[in-house]
C-alpha cells in the first residue's frame, strides 16, 4: 500500500524565454514507502491568444484554443508559437479532437465545424440544435449537447447526420457538461443536480445519479470524475460514488477537469494531478498569482485556459536553474 509523505517545495526565480514569462512554481509530490522524492521544478509559460479563450484541446504536435469571436488559435507545442488562426465566423466556444479532425462548436451559428488539422481549414459545417454547449468524441461519433433543445446528439462524422439522440426535459441540461468514456456518455442533468450516463449503442440509461451541484465532467476508462460547485471532486464508477480530498479552496463553480495519464484538476490558481487508478494526489502546483484556471487539456503536461489574462498557460516540468532557492 502507498504511504504518503510531505514533499519538498521547490521555488525558482522567474526567467524570460522568447519573450514569454516562464515562471518556476512551488511543487509538492507524494512519495512511496515513506521516502520523500522531489520532482524537477514545475514551470509555466503564458501565451497570449487574443479573443476570449474558452476551451483547449492538445496533442503531441498541436494545441488548439477556442477564442469566441476570434475563432480558433493553433499553437505549436515545440516552440509555443501561434502558427495558425482559423476564423470561421460566429463564436467558437468548445473544441474536441478525434476521428481524424478537430471539432468546434459555433455558438452563434449553431454549427458543428470539422477542421482538417493538416490544412487548418474548415472542411465541413453541420447544423446542430440551438445553444450548443459541449462537444465530445467517442464510440465512433461526435456528441453535441444542446441546452435549449435539451438534447445530446450523436453525429456520424462521415455523413454529418444525427444517428443517435438522447432527449431530456426542457432546461435539464444546464450547465451542459459532457464526457464520453468506455462505459458510456456522461452528462450533467437535472439542471446541475444529477449526472446521467447512457449506453451509446442502445441509447438507454445505465444510471441517473443524484449529485447536487454537479458542474464539470471528465471520463476515464469505466468511470467519471465530477466537479461539484465549491470545489469538491467526486469519483463515480457504476453507481458507486466516492469523494476525493483535494485540499483546494474552490471557486464556487466547480473545478476544471481533464483525463489523460492522470486526472488533472484546476481550481483558481492551483492544479492537482491524481492517479486515476487510486485517486491519490500525485502532484500539486501553484499557478502564477492572478491566474484564473478555466478549461484544461491534459496528457503528460497540462494546457490551461486563463480567461482573466486571455492567455493559454502551459504547465510542464523543467530543470531547476542555478540561483533557484529551496
Amino acid at each position: 500500500m502507498l504511504r504518503f509523505a510531505a514533499l519538498v517545495a521547490l521555488a525558482a526565480t522567474a526567467t524570460v524565454i522568447a519573450g514569454r514569462g516562464m515562471t518556476a512554481l512551488a511543487v509538492t509530490e507524494t512519495a512511496e514507502h515513506g521516502v520523500a522524492r522531489s520532482w524537477p521544478t514545475t514551470c509555466t509559460v503564458s501565451i497570449q491568444v487574443a479573443g476570449v479563450p474558452t476551451d483547449v484541446e492538445a496533442s503531441h504536435s498541436a494545441v488548439w484554443v477556442a477564442t469566441g469571436l476570434g475563432g480558433i488559435v493553433r499553437v505549436d507545442p515545440s516552440t509555443n508559437d501561434i502558427v495558425a488562426r482559423i476564423r470561421p465566423g460566429g463564436s467558437v466556444t468548445r473544441l474536441a479532437r478525434g476521428l481524424g479532425a478537430v471539432w468546434a462548436l459555433d455558438l452563434f451559428g449553431e454549427r458543428l465545424l470539422r477542421i482538417d488539422p493538416r490544412t487548418n481549414r474548415v472542411v465541413q459545417s453541420i447544423a446542430v440544435d440551438p445553444l450548443p454547449s459541449a462537444v465530445e468524441v467517442g464510440h465512433g461519433l461526435v456528441w453535441v449537447a444542446s441546452q435549449l433543445a435539451s438534447t445530446v446528439s450523436g453525429i456520424d462524422p462521415r455523413t454529418g447526420q444525427v444517428v443517435k439522440l438522447a432527449r431530456f426535459a426542457r432546461g435539464e441540461l444546464w450547465p451542459g457538461a459532457l464526457a464520453v468514456g468506455r462505459s458510456g456518455v456522461w452528462v450533467v442533468t437535472a439542471a446541475g443536480n444529477e449526472v446521467s450516463v447512457f449506453d451509446p449503442g442502445t441509447m438507454t440509461f445505465r444510471h441517473r445519479l443524484a449529485l447536487p451541484g454537479a458542474r464539470t465532467l471528465a471520463a476515464a476508462g469505466q468511470e467519471a470524475w465530477v466537479g461539484i460547485a465549491g470545489g469538491t471532486l467526486l469519483r463515480v464508477r457504476n453507481d458507486t460514488i466516492a469523494r476525493v480530498a483535494l485540499g483546494t479552496r474552490g471557486d464556487g463553480y466547480g473545478p476544471s477537469l481533464a483525463a489523460g495519464g492522470r486526472i488533472w484538476v484546476g481550481d483558481r490558481s492551483e492544479v492537482v494531478a491524481l492517479d486515476p487508478s487510486t485517486g491519490a494526489v500525485v502532484l500539486r502546483a501553484r499557478l502564477p498569482r492572478g491566474t484564473d484556471a478555466g478549461p484544461i487539456a491534459g496528457g503528460r503536461e497540462l494546457w490551461i485556459v486563463d480567461g482573466a489574462r486571455r492567455a493559454l498557460v502551459r504547465l510542464r516540468q523543467c530543470e531547476r536553474r542555478q540561483g533557484a532557492t529551496r
